[in-house]
């Protein structure tokens, strides 16, 4: 497939807004909930080769590459859902590390409490940051959403370029 330049590519629906989005996050924890993650693992397995999470396909919220225009991919939802989240981790994890690692073997507990406060802290504000990124912006990308170079479109609403093509007068 042909990569294209951002500003070329042309989506036939409107970007998911913040409030879409949150509710598909919502209503794919209610799932997870209740279905435990032994159902709900392998259900997300299978919504995201359509492009969509449980809470996403209930709104009808796709995942779209902004290199192409289309549905995202299975390597761009792979990198987009497991590998940018796990990067997320690393450093607060070695902070948290660090610091259980100083507290156990050390006269210094004092070193190690401030270590672990430091990786829950950086987790913290990677977290809130990914979060508040939803409301900046047309597009409403999260940080993961900018790394891997996709939107949610909400296909409920098409834009006005595509609006005659789904109009059945």
């Amino acid at each position: 497939m042909e990569k294209l330049s951002e500003s070329l590519v042309k989506y036939p629906f409107t970007f998911a807004t913040p409030r879409h989005r949150l509710g598909g996050r919502a209503i794919g924890a209610v799932v997870t909930c209740i279905l435990s993650p032994l159902i709900s693992i392998p259900w997300n397995l299978l919504a995201w080769g359509r492009s969509q999470t449980p809470g996403m396909n209930s709104l009808k919220l796709r995942i779209y590459s902004t290199d192409t225009g289309l549905p995202a991919g299975r390597k761009k939802i792979f990198l987009r859902n497991f590998c940018i989240p796990l990067g997320y981790l690393i450093i607060p994890t070695i902070y948290v590390l660090l610091g259980f690692g100083i507290e156990r073997n050390s006269d210094r507990q004092g070193l190690g409490q401030i270590f672990v406060g430091l990786g829950y802290f950086f987790f913290l504000i990677t977290y809130v940051t990914d979060i508040f990124l939803i409301f900046k912006g047309e597009r409403h990308q999260r940080l993961r959403d900018i790394i891997a170079h996709t939107v949610i479109l909400n296909e409920c609403i098409p834009t006005e370029s595509h609006s005659d093509a789904f109009s059945h007068d």
